[in-house]
Order: C-alpha cells, then sequence, then structure tokens
C-alpha cells in the first residue's frame, strides 16, 4: 500500500506501557470523529479530576479499596484524560498567529490582507490537518528568523519534490515548550525539516502508535494519520523516521520496520507498526486484526486492504463496504470496496493514495472495475504484489504510468 505523503506546490494555488487500543478506541472513537481535538481535552479535563481526588473516593471505599481499581484503569482507559491532572496546563495558541487556528487563509495573514497567510487544514496535499487549522505564513518568502516574527522562525521542509521555506513557531522550553494540541517535532506533516530544526507543531505527546486519529493533531511528534475509511478506519497513527532495531523511536508500543515490507515495494523509509500477539491486542471493533508481516516486521495490528486475498465479504471489512471478488480473475480472493470505482488509473472510489482502479474483468466496462492494491515495480515483474499477481499499469493513458497488482 502507498502511504500519503505531503506534497507541497510552492505556488500554493492548490492548496508506556502498551495497552489495548480495542479498549481504549472501542469507548472513545466515536467521540473523536464528531468532535475536534481542541474540542476534547476541556471536555475531559474536569471529568477526570473529581473522579481522581481522594476526597471524591473516600465516601464509596476506603483508601486501600480505592487504589487497586485506579491503577488499571489508568493506562487503559484515562491516557490521555488523566494526562492533564498531571502535567502543566499549557497555553492555547493565539488565533491567526503563526501555529494558531484559523479558518481560512486569510486569518493567517502577517499583517492584513498581505495574502502572505496559509491555514492548513483539513485534507491538504494528502496530510490531514486539524479541523480548527494550522497559521503558516511566507511560503518561500521568509530568509531568516527575524522575517516571521519574535517566537517563530524561518525554516526549510525537505519535502522530495523539492524544498521549501516557511514560518513556524519556535519550541520553547521547559514543560509548556509549545501550546496546548501542539507539540515539539522535526517533520511536517511527513516531510522533514532540514538542518536539524525542530517546530512546534499539531501533536499529542501521550499518544501512541495504532492511537486511532482524525488528524495527525491526535498522534504522537513526527507521526502521520493514515485515516483511510475503508483501510484505516477511525484511523491510525503511525512515527515515522524511526530507527530499525530501536523500538524506543517509537511511540508506546510500536514496532519500527521498512515501509516497503508493508507497502509492496512502493514506500520508501521507516514507520513504526503497532505491535501484537493476538486480535485482541488491536481495535477488533473496527476490524483491526493480528497478522504477521514476515521476516522484519513481525505481528502487528492491520486492517485489510484494497487487494487482500479472501473467501467472503467478511475477510474484507465490514459487508456494506467490500466486496470478495473470487474466480480465475482473482486467484486466491480480492478484496476491494463494493461500490465500483469509475476511472482505471484513478484512486477515486478506492483508499486514497493507497489503491487505485483497475479494468479488472470487461474492457471499458466500468460496472466490473476493482480497487488493486499499489505495487513498486519494476512493471511486468511480481514487484511486491502477493504470488498469482503481477505489477501493471492500471491506467490507460500512455503519458501517465500508475502501478497496481494485477492477475496475469
Amino acid at each position: 500500500m502507498v502511504w500519503l505523503g505531503f506534497a507541497v506546490t510552492v505556488a500554493w494555488g492548490a492548496c508506556g506501557q502498551p495497552r489495548s487500543h480495542e479498549e481504549v478506541d472501542a469507548a472513545s472513537a466515536d467521540a473523536r470523529l464528531d468532535a475536534a481535538p481542541d474540542d476534547a481535552a476541556p471536555d475531559a479535563a474536569p471529568d477526570a479530576a473529581p473522579d481522581a481526588a481522594p476526597d471524591d473516593a473516600a465516601p464509596d471505599a476506603a483508601p486501600d479499596d480505592a487504589a487497586p481499581d485506579a491503577a488499571p484503569d489508568a493506562p487503559i482507559d484515562a491516557t490521555p484524560v488523566d494526562a492533564p491532572v498531571d502535567a502543566p496546563i499549557c497555553p492555547a495558541p493565539t488565533p491567526g498567529a503563526v501555529g494558531g487556528p484559523c479558518a481560512v487563509d486569510s486569518n493567517c495573514d502577517s499583517v492584513a490582507g498581505l495574502g502572505d497567510g496559509i491555514c492548513m487544514r483539513f485534507q491538504i496535499a494528502g496530510a490531514t490537518w486539524p479541523a480548527t487549522g494550522f497559521c503558516v505564513t511566507q511560503i518561500e518568502a521568509c530568509t531568516d528568523d527575524a522575517s516571521c516574527g519574535a517566537g517563530n522562525q524561518c525554516v526549510t521542509v525537505g519535502e522530495p519534490t523539492g524544498a521549501f521555506r516557511l514560518c513556524l513557531p519556535a519550541c520553547g522550553v521547559g514543560a509548556c515548550a509549545c501550546p496546548a494540541g501542539q507539540a515539539c517535532a522535526a517533520w511536517f506533516a511527513g516531510a522533514p525539516l532540514l538542518g536539524g530544526d525542530v517546530a512546534c507543531l499539531p501533536g499529542t505527546p501521550t499518544a501512541i502508535d495504532g492511537d486511532a486519529c482524525v488528524s495527525f493533531g491526535e498522534c504522537a511528534p513526527n507521526s502521520r494519520c493514515l485515516a483511510d475509511r475503508f483501510e484505516y478506519p477511525t484511523g491510525q497513527c503511525h512515527r515515522i523516521a524511526c530507527t530499525i532495531g530501536d523500538d524506543t523511536t517509537c511511540a508506546g508500543d510500536g514496532h519500527c520496520v521498512a515501509m516497503a515490507a508493508i507497502t509492496t515495494g512502493v514506500e520508501a523509509g521507516t514507520a513504526c507498526v503497532d505491535r501484537c500477539t493476538s486480535d485482541g491486542d488491536c481495535r477488533a471493533a473496527y476490524g483491526y486484526r493480528c497478522v504477521d508481516g514476515g521476516l522484519g516486521v513481525g505481528r502487528y495490528c492491520r486492517h485489510p486492504h484494497a487487494g487482500d486475498p479472501c473467501a467472503m465479504d467478511e475477510d474484507c471489512g465490514v459487508p456494506g463496504d467490500w466486496d470478495c471478488k473470487t474466480g480465475l480473475t482473482f486467484p486466491g480472493g480480492h478484496c476491494t470496496p463494493r461500490l465500483a470505482c469509475p476511472v482505471p488509473g484513478a484512486s477515486a472510489g478506492c483508499s486514497l493514495g493507497l489503491s487505485a482502479c483497475s479494468d479488472s474483468v470487461l474492457p471499458g466496462v466500468a460496472t466490473d472495475n476493482v480497487c488493486a492494491d499499489r505495487c513498486g515495480g519494476p512493471i511486468d515483474t511480481q514487484g511486491g504484489c502477493r504470488a498469482g499477481y503481477v505489477c501493471r499499469d492500471l491506467a490507460p493513458s500512455p503519458t501517465s504510468v500508475v502501478l497496481g497488482c494485477v492477475a496475469p
């Protein structure tokens, strides 16, 4: 599968302990999806304090009885609800300032009407930003930290399609090095900050790999939120640029692996997967299962993807969303979204960026199109595809090449 990357057009015209994710997210995933990340913290902190205070516990139980009940709940049900009780309450970012919340680009202008602000909000070039927005300014215009204003810095983002400069909020010191809802990070939505720079970016320091998410702001610093409704229902956090052989570079119980091993050879680099021993360690209620990724990967929590083998619809996910194609055209079965994708070679109707539409059975008949797993090539070889499939160009246009796994 192709992981969602972050690409920026310089012109900007288009722009701890391992805990059970099943227990965490069965109780909270719906709330995460229905509310913006900034709404969650204010509601959670007041509820946590009365439960944690010893004076409240006394009328119902003796102190000795309360302690055994409170300890197991903390890592399972209360994180990050309990975190604000023990941690300082950091100030919120200033609306419209660099790093502050916004609704439209003009909210972020360094001077009203100047037109140098960008509101990073929702889906922008493959990355999902918090719904509250995040202001950046002076894309390709800043020259040094002073040009960005007090408390900000001019950084260079090492996007593979072309590095670019912009103003981001500088990290401070101490427990509130960044405003509430942000964390000091070295990656800008999947692309590194060059020169060893770090900046305050959306993030949740208490989050761990595998947590549910709506945007990467709900994940640990230097993470991605994979939030495709088909393959990552309720979202899944993954820290990137970890060090293989050193799982302390992951968040929580994550395990660092090569991206190529889990993306059919499409992605380079490293990322942390959510390690498990059984389905009970995963968010099984949302279709995540503990699968064996093979040598170098081991067992990790994964939802079925387009192109996975299957025998029935339930092997792929929610039957209303997924269809298991069988027959000679689909050796071993083939998971695909139930509604046929409309345009071969495009991602519309498929998992965004992770699979692409294939004209699979009758050429030119859109009703039998399926979503094929992307692959890394070389073309007309197995190219990272599973046994029985080859990596071929799915795009009918001679000027475009989109590789996917199909039966020979």
